[in-house]
Parts: structure tokens; sequence; C-alpha cells
């Protein structure tokens, strides 16, 4: 079962999907900008661009 947090505010569709034999049901999405494969859980909107939790720690993070 995939326990991922999913975010309200993202379109998931809209974002590229993999899943890995080796991870059961997990899907891992690709962020946008940076291209890096996250679970939903580390998916997030800001300011209306999805982006992975790194990309927003370097957009936003102090």
């Amino acid at each position: 079962m995939d326990d991922a947090i999913y975010d309200e505010d993202v379109n998931y569709d809209a974002l590229e999907q993999h899943t890995y034999e080796d991870s059961g049901d997990a899907v891992f999405y690709t962020c946008p900008l940076c291209g890096g494969e996250y679970l939903a859980t580390f998916i997030t909107e800001q300011d209306g661009r999805t982006m992975c939790i790194d990309c927003w720690s370097r957009r936003y993070g102090e």
C-alpha cells in the first residue's frame, strides 16, 4: 500500500510517474524543475509552481 501524503494543491496526473519492482505500490513523481524522482509526500506547490522539496528549499528556504 502507498502511504504517501498527497498535497491537495498538486496535480499529480500532470507529472511524469514511475514505479519500480522493488518499491511495491509506491509511485515516484518527477519534479518538473530539477528532474528528480520523489514520492508524493515530497512534491509540493508554491505560487502556482509544482516542485520537489529540494527545489522548494533552494527557492524559499532560509
